[in-house]
């Protein structure tokens, strides 16, 4: 039978500090119970968000270790479904660098931890990283919100940016392997990765992504590519003229989703900006009430 989770308060991500005191590191009075663990049976959290390691900090790690040997110990829990393995809480980085350091073990608490628990150490370890690409940035809202229940609005409010910040991230985890790739090379490419998700051939991306690696290409020339790219659109039927009303509805329908999607590529909005939207989401609701209670 499934265990059931806990609900986890947005407060742990403001609790990084009560967090580690106690799941991160073992406590002081914990390392005389640490195992010599072999470094290949301790795996990843399975909800670590990082998918690289600055090699710079990696080095000096491994002198560190070299010089003093390892420090303290880590923490990790039994593997749920290998008996013998363990999943590292945090410290990936100290595993990496023992293993260059040619460890064979290195001293571990073993711990029972939840899931969410797991879910809990691995974000607050990540979030207030400056180095995190944005595709790492993703992996990290896409746990918030699958793992943990997080709407988009909570997350952007936990860390302090505009909800299309956050969308946009998620937006690239579900994009395809060679763009998600592009995204972490080149995390400056965002304006360049949100016009590619959308070319579906799969030669053609190629070929504009290796131009964008070049520096052939950049994401105004990939945009004007796609555009030009673009089937033409169907010929309208010859209709009746339009009423002057329906004319000036659409204009303002058509200049609306040209905003949207320009809003899209942002990741903040001013406050002006946003009390307009809030006006705007008023009267559309009000249309909508109006149109419903008429029927």
């Amino acid at each position: 039978m499934a265990r059931k989770q806990k609900a986890i308060s947005l407060d742990f991500l403001s609790r990084g500090s009560e967090i580690k005191s106690g799941m991160f590191e073992a406590a002081s009075n914990e390392i005389e119970q640490a195992q010599a663990v072999e470094i290949e049976r301790l795996l990843d959290n399975p909800y670590q968000p990082r998918l690289t390691v600055n090699p710079d900090a990696l080095e000096e790690l491994v002198s560190v270790i070299q010089s003093q040997g390892f420090l303290g110990a880590l923490v990790a829990r039994p593997h749920p479904e290998r008996a013998g393995y363990f999943q590292l809480a945090a410290g990936h980085r100290r595993r990496e660098a023992s293993r260059k350091a040619n460890l064979k073990r290195i001293p571990v608490v073993i711990k029972e931890l939840l899931d969410e628990e797991m879910v809990a150490i691995a974000i607050t370890e990540n979030i207030q990283r400056e180095d995190l690409t944005p595709l790492e940035e993703g992996r990290i809202f896409a746990v918030m919100s699958e793992k943990l229940g997080f709407t988009h609005e909570q997350i952007a409010r936990a860390i302090g940016k505009a909800r299309g910040y956050v969308e946009n991230r998620l937006r690239l985890i579900r994009a395809p392997e060679d763009v998600q790739a592009l995204a972490q090379a080149k995390p400056d490419s965002l304006r360049a990765v949100s016009t590619l998700v959308k070319i579906e051939d799969e030669g053609q991306r190629s070929d504009l992504i290796e131009g964008l690696l070049q520096g052939k290409l950049t994401a105004d020339d990939i945009t004007a590519i796609r555009r030009e790219s673009s089937p033409p659109r169907r010929l309208r039927e010859k209709r009746e003229p339009l009423q002057p009303n329906i004319k000036g509805l659409q204009t303002a329908v058509r200049g609306l989703h040209q905003y949207t999607e320009k809003l899209a590529q942002r990741e903040t909005i001013g406050a002006e900006e946003r009390e307009a939207l809030q006006e705007l989401f008023k009267l559309v609701e009000s249309l909508r009430a109006h149109f419903e209670n008429g029927k």
